[in-house]
């Protein structure tokens, strides 16, 4: 009689075979003898190229450039009715001489699909500094004095000089300018002001001790974030809310299309090119090196057993993990 193989006996078995044998030479041989179990979770981005390449069934990607029928399928949404926000270029220079976009509006009765979100917003603001819009160079500029007024707490000259708790510095107000400066820059204009609250997480979601911070949706849209942070920490971690905030308020919640583009957490497809192009631009915009948590994100997902299409090579786009 076959021995009879229970779901703990083979997570045990494959825990060995993980610890005993190279990630790389052992993933084959896992894929082929017991593909019905979880797949292994990646702890650094070198384990998850490495489990990209080595999984013997290469999932096909439903991204939006890989299969269009998909989203243009009437079968993808129950409502049917989406926005199609547009791009269109102004008729008047900007102050450097170049044509860019008009203001990009998002206001609608109607939603949109995740990934036709992400990809009019980084078309948007994925562009050399000289030719983004009057608007932005206005936002990006604040943002630039946002910076300087605070360089102090940012870059402290000691460890010791840094704050100890980032509420007893920067006042709610500040912050929630920050956010609506970069929700200009990057999505054309901000949310309506009296639709959203920023909060220091002091007293929410205290039942979650590792949260960094959390955005969340009532009649509010809320973001709060963790004062213990280091500066840096905390600009990623309001940049990470962000994301979560525009997908919140703009995109569809009943796209089968959801399922793999936002995932249950929101860490989904969408969300990992959205704040990987957020990310690299911040940086190129300011010069400080932020980092928006998107491998922490995807190894959250894996330890959890999510299945949400981010391990194949097209669908997490162009995404870069940190060496």
């Amino acid at each position: 009689m076959p021995e009879i193989h229970t779901s703990s006996r083979l997570e045990a078995d494959f825990a060995r075979i993980i610890t005993e044998v190279d990630i790389g030479s052992s993933l084959r041989n896992v894929f082929r003898r017991k593909k019905k179990q979880r797949l292994p979770c990646p702890n650094t981005p070198e384990e998850l190229r490495k489990l990209i390449d080595t999984d013997d069934s290469k999932p096909v990607c439903r991204c939006d450039q890989c299969d269009p029928r998909l989203y243009e399928s009437y079968c993808n949404c129950v409502l049917r009715l989406h926005h199609h926000p547009k791009l269109k270029f102004k008729g008047v220079a900007n102050e450097f001489g170049y044509q860019c976009y008009e203001p990009l509006t998002m206001a609608s009765p109607f939603r949109s699909e995740a990934m036709t979100l992400t990809r009019t917003a980084v078309r948007y603001f994925d562009r050399p500094i000289d030719t983004l819009n009057t608007t932005q160079l206005t936002a990006l500029k604040n943002i630039q004095n946002w910076i300087q007024y605070y360089m102090s707490l940012i870059f402290p000259n000691t460890p010791a000089e840094s704050p100890a708790s980032l509420n007893e510095v920067f006042s709610i107000p500040s912050i929630r300018d920050l956010w609506t400066q970069i929700n200009v820059l990057f999505f054309g204009s901000d949310m309506f002001y009296r639709k959203s609250k920023f909060r220091w997480l002091t007293e929410f979601h205290i039942q979650y001790p590792d949260v960094m911070g959390a955005a969340w949706r009532d009649y509010y849209y809320n973001i709060t974030i963790e004062p213990t942070l280091d500066s840096f920490d905390m600009l990623g971690t309001l940049l990470h809310e962000i994301c979560h905030s525009f997908f919140q308020q703009y995109s569809c919640q009943s796209c089968r299309s959801r399922a793999g583009n936002l995932c249950s957490d929101g860490h989904g497809r969408a969300w990992q090119i959205l704040s990987s192009a957020m990310e690299r631009k911040f940086t190129e915009f300011t010069g400080l090196p932020i980092d928006l948590g998107r491998f922490e994100a995807i190894h959250t997902i894996g330890k959890a057993g999510l299945s949400c299409l981010l391990y194949t090579t097209l669908g997490i786009g162009n995404w870069r993990g940190r060496p």
